[in-house]
Parts: structure tokens; C-alpha cells; sequence
């Protein structure tokens, strides 16, 4: 069967981008706080303003501004044949070269995956992707979540057969973060400020890492980073966003992926022992939280279909024989699993079998296989462990750390720097 068609192409974010900049005057660069570091040589007017980084830069497309525009795969609508679309003041639809192929004012209506394009209220025009963006901030709603951004709506096809739409939203990057801080933080909590502001600088350069790595849209999900749209927001959550605008961390000069997970169990992890990276990165070696170490154990039970599942999934065979670890770090967290089928079997990452398996983590204190074929397991932390700890954050800013020493502690020797184009560049 062929694959459904994805609407992607740096034309596409080059109009999306240059569509931003004409329709509001938010995507225009902010006001810089004064206790921010100056920003490097390289972003003053002496060089030619299509030396920005953008959405399209990053594509191969030049654009005149510095605040890169995320493109950000909505999930929850993937797929889906109508969606009830609302947008309060003027809007227009464009086509992937720029061209306005209609405008309003107030629109409330569906969008509809149709066999001659995709369909925007009233209005069909025949196209397989276009970018619906409005005037103001903050006017886009999709069924119930509102957004700010431009909208590209791609109609996904099996030969001509439509079968679904997909939605990529285009928003700058500070309000990228600010829907990830709300998306993986419980703003509202006492206490917590600061982890927040930590959550918003590993945000930034984990997503232009993840962006970039893929060439392709972030997801609005765990498997990138969770983004909630403006009705999550909080005045927390914008604050540690704001206080923090453009800050990056950084290793070697280059910007760092700054993984993070709910809860270390104890100790973070090493990313290049894990297989998430390819060579040994200081920042990313590993730290001791004892504190939580006797946070919230796990059990779970995987059953006896699933495991047999995953020795099929692999090609080990019909069933599962046998999980055995191959290596643990000093924390006693699986670094490398054996997967044993009857026929074969997988030597590899044990984020492969944890994700195959749909446990928690891979630090396992207890494991029992029951009479019914099925695992049962017991262990601690939540997440892959690697880099920032979000509940060990949250502990740290109670007692009085800021959000520096918190970010210094998970992520030894990284430096912290103001985004610039020769760091995206890099």
C-alpha cells in the first residue's frame, strides 16, 4: 500500500514564515531583558538579514528574522476527515507559493479532507495543502484547543483517494516553549518557579536539536515534547518563559540536546550508554538525585500477548523466552537488554524493550513471570533518565534552588548561552 503523502517542503515554510511576518506584528523580535548577555557579533546588522535563522533557513530557505518559526505536528487531529476550525478576525488562505486564494473576516466552519483538496468552511480551492493564517494572536481554534500561529492544513492520500488531514502548526519559537512548559510542568503548583525556568531553557535547544535532526515537523507528544495550546497557559508558565527568552544550553559551543523525563529514580542516566547519542557528551554523563530515590515506585504487568507480541515485532520468533540484562550502570538501570525469542534473539538499547514493552523505566527491582505467561515487574523512576530530572526540578526550586544551579546540576559542565545564528548553524 502506499504511504499517505506528508505536506512538507522549505517552499512551504518559507511562506509560512514570510506569511507570520506579514500578518501580525508578534512575530516581529522582542525587547531584549537587561540582564540578559549581549548577543555574539554575528546577529548585528553588519550581516545580511537572510543570514537569519528561520523555520526555512533550517530548511535551506532564507528569510529575514532570527526567531526561528517550529513547525509542530498536531497528533490528536492526524488523520481525522473534519475538524470544526474557528478564527476570530481576518484571516487568509495561501497557497504553498504565497498566493492568496481567499481572505475574510471571521470564520467558523470545518475543515474537510475532500477528493479535490482541502475544504475551509465554504471554501474549496483545489489544493492539497495551504496555510490558513490569521491576522491576529491567539485567533486560531481547532475543535476545542485555541492556538496562536499560522495553520498548514495537508491532505494525506492513498493513489487519489483522500483519507484524512494533517496539521502542522507554524509558531515562533518562545511561544513553541511556552506551550512545551505547559505541556510537561503542572504550572499551577506552589513553589515550582523555578523549575520552570530550567524546564524553558532545555526546551529550546532540545527542540531545534530534535527539528533539525529530523528535517521534518516536532510532534505535540512525548516522543518530542508535550505542547499545549493557549488554553493551558498560566501566568507561571509565561513568566519563567519571558525571564528566559533566547537562552540556550550549549556544549563545545554547539547547541545541546537537552533530554529530560519525569523522574530519575535516584540517579540521571548516561546518554551515550543508552544509545541517544553517538559519542560520550559530559552534560549528558549522568548525576546522583538520592533525593529521589524513594519517589514514587512502579509495578506493571506486561502481559504474556504483548510480550509475545514484540519477539514477533523483532523477528525473534512467535514467543517470548526470556529478558535478560546485559549491562546495568552503577544505579543499577538496564544500559543494554537481550530480548529472547524462541528462534532469535535482540541485543540492543533497553529504551528499545522499555518502549516495546510499555513500562515505565528500565531501572527493574523485582521481576516475576506469573503462571498466566505474563511479566510482573516493580521498579523506580518514570522516562528514559537521561538529562533533566522534572520531579527532581520541582524538589530542588522548593528548597531554594534557582534555576541554574538546577540546570548545573543535571547537566554538569554545559554552558548557557543566548541563541544565535552561528549556534543554529553550527
Amino acid at each position: 500500500m502506499r504511504a499517505p503523502v506528508r505536506p512538507e517542503s522549505w517552499l512551504l515554510a518559507l511562506v509560512v514564515a514570510c506569511a507570520l511576518l506579514m500578518m501580525a506584528a508578534w512575530a516581529a523580535s522582542p525587547a531584549r531583558d537587561p540582564w540578559k548577555p549581549a548577543m555574539n557579533a554575528d546577529t548585528s546588522s553588519t550581516l545580511p538579514l537572510e543570514q537569519a535563522a528561520t523555520l526555512a533557513a533550517l530548511h535551506g530557505a532564507p528569510v529575514p528574522t532570527l526567531e526561528p518559526v517550529v513547525p509542530v505536528r498536531l497528533m490528536a487531529f492526524e488523520g481525522e476527515s473534519a475538524l470544526r476550525v474557528t478564527v476570530r478576525g481576518a484571516w487568509e488562505i495561501l497557497d504553498e507559493n504565497g498566493l492568496r486564494r481567499a481572505d475574510g473576516h471571521e470564520l467558523d466552519g470545518f475543515l474537510r479532507a475532500d477528493p479535490t483538496g482541502v475544504q475551509v468552511g465554504a471554501y474549496l480551492c483545489g489544493l492539497d495543502r495551504l496555510i490558513l493564517a490569521p491576522a491576529g494572536d491567539g485567533a486560531l481554534r481547532i475543535e476545542n484547543e485555541s492556538y496562536t500561529g499560522a495553520l498548514e492544513v495537508g491532505l494525506l492520500r492513498e493513489g487519489a483517494r483522500a483519507i484524512g488531514l494533517s496539521l502542522v502548526l507554524h509558531l515562533p519559537l518562545e511561544d513553541y516553549v511556552l506551550g512545551v512548559v505547559c505541556g510537561e510542568m503542572p504550572t499551577s503548583a506552589a513553589g515550582i518557579g523555578e523549575a520552570l525556568r530550567a524546564q524553558a531553557v532545555a526546551a529550546r535547544p532540545y527542540a531545534l536539536w530534535q527539528w533539525n535532526r529530523r528535517k521534518g515537523a516536532l510532534r505535540d507528544t512525548a516522543s518530542d515534547q508535550v505542547f499545549r495550546g493557549l488554553d493551558w497557559h498560566t501566568a507561571a508558565a509565561r513568566e519563567a518563559v519571558e525571564e528566559t527568552r533566547g537562552l540556550v544550553l550549549t556544549w563545545q559551543n554547539e547547541l545541546l540536546s537537552a533530554f529530560f523525563h519525569a523522574e530519575c529514580g535516584g540517579s540521571t542516566a548516561d546518554a551515550a550508554a543508552l544509545g541517544f547519542v553517538r559519542k560520550p557528551v559530559g552534560a549528558l554523563s549522568g548525576a546522583p538525585d538520592p533525593g529521589c530515590e524513594d519517589a514514587r515506585r512502579w509495578t506493571a504487568v506486561v502481559s504474556a500477548e504483548r510480550l509475545d507480541g514484540a519477539a514477533r515485532a523483532l523477528n525473534l520468533g512467535n514467543w517470548m523466552r526470556g529478558i535478560h540484562a546485559i549491562e546495568r550502570d552503577d544505579a543499577g538501570r538496564m544500559l543494554r537488554t537481550r530480548l529472547l525469542g524462541d528462534q532469535e534473539h535482540f541485543d540492543g538499547p533497553s529504551e528499545e524493550a522499555r518502549v516495546r514493552l510499555g513500562v515505565p523505566s528500565t531501572a527493574w527491582t523485582a521481576a516475576v513471570v506469573r503462571s498466566d505467561g505474563a511479566l510482573e515487574l516493580a521498579g523506580r523512576g518514570r522516562g528514559h533518565g537521561i538529562g533533566l530530572c522534572q520531579n527532581g526540578a520541582r524538589r530542588r526550586s522548593k528548597l531554594g534552588e534557582n534555576w541554574r544551579q538546577i540546570l548545573a546540576h543535571y547537566f554538569p559542565g554545559a554552558g548557557l548561552q543566548t541563541l544565535t545564528t552561528k549556534l543554529l548553524d553550527a
